[in-house]
């Protein structure tokens, strides 16, 4: 007996796909239900679905809770270049690092395996999907709007890109025909957004910031209209970084991330949404994650200590691997970077905040849309709540602080 229930919505080619899976799980008598997986907004540009199978397998009872993910059609902005990158990450990327880690006998436990298990996907233009496991089953849980990503979440967050990093400079190190291959990464946030629509929205972050950074910061703020479009070239594509570049998650902020607690305690995280994923300097995705993720206390109290804990994970990942982080990546060498990068982080973040502390989260394709429009550079981003603007001016202040006292801006 095979119940197809309440499979409507899903095209022929992920049914099919849904019946490979069940026949490889050796599930049958089943029943499928699926239901919308996210709030409109949680995931710009897909729509996602919670597939949940209850069946028999070698007649006792099994269940088995997916998440399917389809981008949106019809959007006014184009996804499938971001989705067709996501599916090329989770068939060949993660698969390769996956190999190469086996092949070095590398524990689970000190490799790099925060990514979730995909069970298929497909980049064909028109039929792009990725079915995914479901993480709630297993208590990972996603960040709260009102929580902020603290030290221990910071921790667990910089360890796993140091492993990711860790494992791509050993790959191009021993088995660099294999890296060539993966890391033909062609930028793809330009492609989704347009590079005038790019440019025009972070510029807009830039002059709110300018609107209510202290006077002390302005000429800082200033400059970094000025250079955006050079930073942000020379970021995206690690230009000035050439023997280190490494395969960037680069959209590592709170809401493509995952946690799991033991005692109140982040313990595990799994990070997704691979749809920008470049190859670029490791600093660059640093940099995005320490000052993207907008957190006053992160940035004021952490910087340092996150940047010395990453910088340990990378060397103790690459010793596992036989490979020396003194000759792969020097301590001044990451310090040079990220004083070279951090205005990437401080740009993603005056405009990011923009949408983390907004009451409603803006649609990003409207958003995009707009920016491309000729004189859209003072109204693309919306208003903040009263108590949004407050939260919005603290941060601003202690980032814009920080990097000052370093010498970034």
């Amino acid at each position: 007996k095979q119940n197809h229930m309440m499979m409507p919505e899903l095209q022929d080619h992920i049914k099919k796909a849904i019946q490979n899976i069940l026949q490889d799980q050796q599930i049958t008598d089943h029943k499928i239900i699926v239901t919308p997986g996210s709030n409109p907004g949680d995931n710009y540009g897909s729509i996602i679905y919670r597939i949940q199978i209850n069946g028999k397998r070698d007649n006792m009872d099994t269940s088995l809770s997916l998440i399917c993910k389809v981008p949106v059609t019809g959007s006014k902005i184009t996804q499938s270049v971001g989705f067709q990158r996501e599916v090329n990450v989770y068939k060949n990327i993660l698969e390769e690092l996956k190999k190469f880690q086996q092949e070095c006998n590398i524990d689970f436990k000190d490799g790099f395996n925060s990514f979730i298990k995909c069970y298929a996907a497909d980049e064909v233009v028109g039929k792009e999907f990725l079915i995914l496991e479901d993480l709630k089953p297993q208590n990972f849980i996603m960040l709260s709007k009102d929580t902020e990503i603290d030290k221990a979440h910071g921790e667990l967050v910089v360890k796993e890109l140091a492993k990711l990093h860790a494992f791509s400079f050993a790959l191009k190190v021993k088995k660099p025909e294999v890296f060539k291959k993966i890391s033909n990464l062609p930028e793809v946030l330009i492609g989704l957004t347009g590079e005038k629509s790019f440019f025009n929205i972070c510029e807009c972050g830039l002059r709110k910031a300018l609107t209510y950074c202290d006077e002390k910061f302005k000429n800082g703020v200033q400059k970094m209209i000025e250079d955006l479009p050079d930073v942000m070239r020379s970021s995206i594509s690690g230009k000035d970084s050439k023997e280190y570049l490494v395969i960037n998650h680069a959209d590592c902020w709170k809401n493509n991330m995952m946690f799991k607690y033991e005692n109140g305690t982040p313990a595990e995280i799994r990070l997704f949404d691979w749809q920008i994923t470049r190859l670029t300097s490791p600093a660059v995705d640093l940099c995005y994650f320490l000052y993207g993720s907008g957190v006053d206390m992160l940035i004021q109290d952490h910087f340092d200590n996150l940047v010395d804990l990453y910088y340990g994970q990378l060397k103790k990942s690459l010793k596992s691997l036989g490979s020396d982080i003194n000759q792969l990546y020097p301590r001044k060498v990451l310090d040079d970077e990220i004083k070279m990068y951090s205005r990437f982080g401080i740009i993603f973040c005056a405009f990011g905040m923009n949408v983390l502390l907004a009451d409603v989260p803006p649609d990003m394709s409207d958003m995009f849309l707009k920016a491309s429009e000729e004189n859209s550079k003072d109204e693309c981003l919306g208003n903040l709540s009263a108590g949004a603007l407050e939260k919005y001016k603290r941060r601003l202040h202690t980032m814009l602080q920080q990097a000052d006292k370093k010498g970034y801006l």
